[in-house]
């Protein structure tokens, strides 16, 4: 009988796959018949669910940065709170600079006892002064036009002309590093503007000198942040930050003489239009050396950790807080075009913030 030619290398690749099946079989764990009808088929799709569903150490993760924005927003409400009850004194509001290195030195001073035994929360290091100068030299601006901001603004304006820092940051990026938006985010770039100009123009008391130093404010704010971002390899927050303070407050230590000197000269520490402060300011300064520490190095940490981006997200909440709070710490009522422009500014923001 004339076979096919192709009977050997069938049979002979049945008797491998034979084998193969034999071994695999015996290499298996023994299963009865109940499991068997218990086992599932799972499909590409039910991996690719498993793949993306969130780990234990993921969900730590996001709880860890929820409670530094949490933080984050306690404190600049405080700060905010103390410092416009600190400049309510005549005598004080001239002294913007001298209160910048206040707060820096509390930040450089607490950041320097937590890495000291038995503390020692971060490994301190000391950065090349080149390295850090440009990031200090931001810092230091974007705290005092700030506080001039606060001084010379309302407070619902001071907190609306923040709010702008969302776009400008957008902005800056696509001229510095050429990154482009999506039409989702040029829209909500729209809402910010158009709800933030609805606020201004509910808030009469903004003089054009104001205006001037909360615009110049924002856009430093935004470099700043960006800055922030960038600076932050090979070191952590912490490490930054403290580079950072001690540099601006050499940095400060010479512009001061210059700037505030004059209004050092003509009062006394601890007088105010001839009347000694009461013991409630020196409480007050004092916290709020505390609170711009905090603010500072949570702000390191919820960009570090994320991106400028998300810390937005939280200055949107403070926004939204502390405009409540100034209605009702200044008495004053809201119209309905100031709460609309709120409600489309931040809604804005937001809809950018999780876009991106």
């Amino acid at each position: 009988m004339v076979s096919d030619g192709n009977t050997d290398d069938n049979t002979s690749s049945t008797t491998s796959d034979n084998i193969l099946l034999k071994d695999i079989s015996e290499k298996l764990p023994d299963t009865d018949t109940s499991d068997q009808e218990n086992l599932t088929l799972y499909t590409d799709s039910d991996i690719a669910i498993n793949e993306k569903a969130p780990s234990p150490s993921s969900k730590s993760h996001n709880l860890v940065i929820l409670s530094i924005v949490a933080i984050n927003t306690i404190s600049t409400c405080f700060l905010v709170v103390l410092n416009k009850y600190i400049f309510s004194f005549p005598g004080l509001q001239s002294l913007q600079l001298s209160f910048t290195a206040w707060h820096v030195f509390c930040t450089f001073s607490i950041l320097f006892i937590a890495s000291l035994r038995p503390f020692q929360l971060f490994d301190r290091i000391y950065l090349n002064v080149q390295t850090v100068l440009p990031l200090s030299a931001a810092f230091t601006a974007w705290i005092i036009l700030n506080n001039l901001s606060l001084a010379l603004n309302p407070l619902g304006f001071y907190q609306i002309a923040k709010i702008l820092t969302t776009p400008t940051v957008v902005i800056l990026n696509y001229f510095i590093a050429g990154t482009t938006v999506s039409k989702t985010v040029i829209g909500s770039l729209g809402a910010i503007c158009i709800g933030a100009g609805l606020t201004c123009k509910g808030s009469t008391d903004t003089e054009l000198l104001g205006a001037l130093v909360a615009t110049a404010a924002f856009i430093t704010t935004a470099l700043y942040q960006i800055w922030i971002g960038t600076k932050q390899e090979g070191v952590n927050s912490a490490q930054l930050l403290f580079n950072q303070s001690y540099v601006s407050l050499g940095m400060l230590t010479i512009i001061i003489p210059f700037t505030d000197r004059q209004q050092l000269a003509a009062s006394t520490i601890g007088v105010d239009g001839g009347e000694i402060l009461d013991v409630r300011v020196w409480v007050a300064i004092a916290l709020s050396g505390v609170m711009a520490m905090v603010v500072n190095l949570t702000q390191f940490l919820i960009i570090g950790k994320t991106s400028a981006v998300t810390f937005n997200v939280a200055s949107h909440l403070k926004t939204a807080i502390i405009l409540v709070a100034g209605w009702v710490l200044q008495a004053k009522g809201f119209n309905w075009v100031e709460l609309l422009g709120i409600l489309i500014a931040v809604s804005g923001a937001v809809v950018y913030s999780f876009d991106t």
